[in-house]
């Protein structure tokens, strides 16, 4: 089983980044949605005005196709988002081309005040992303 510390700390790393952009410490939350449930969320702002979702899925798959199963994640994802009460609702990519995939997908289909970020990892922390995921990525095609 692939060791998922790197992707811990690249969301750690990316709850420090939007700490900075909006001056307001981040963690990992559960809230209320408007349905009456609740949902963990791994970046929610301590005023509780900014909840976001980290994703470290990367672009293509080792074939070269579309992530849709990443795809689909995400957009779940959204659709917990679109259900937090918060004036601002992020999903944040750390992957440039993930993110690109997610913007074509969902192209005109989010919900007001919520919308998608990137936010690039360091290099190093970046390639221990990758290390990861592509080793994760092996696993499943067992």
């Amino acid at each position: 089983m692939a060791n998922t510390a790197a992707l811990q700390d690249a969301i750690e790393w990316v709850r420090g980044e939007l700490a900075r952009e909006y001056s307001v410490p981040f963690g990992k939350s559960t809230v209320r949605l408007r349905t009456g449930g609740k949902r963990s969320f791994n970046a929610v702002s301590s005023d509780g005005r900014i909840i976001a979702t980290v994703l470290n899925s990367s672009g293509a798959t080792s074939g070269g196709k579309k992530p849709s199963g990443k795809i689909r994640y995400a957009i779940a994802e959204l659709y917990f988002l679109s259900l937090a009460d918060a004036p601002q609702r992020l999903l944040v990519a750390t992957n440039a081309e993930f993110l690109k995939y997610l913007e074509n997908e969902t192209a005109g289909a989010l919900v007001e005040g919520v919308r998608l970020a990137h936010i690039p990892l360091p290099a190093d922390l970046a390639a221990r992303v990758a290390e990861v995921t592509t080793a994760a990525s092996r696993e499943m095609g067992r």
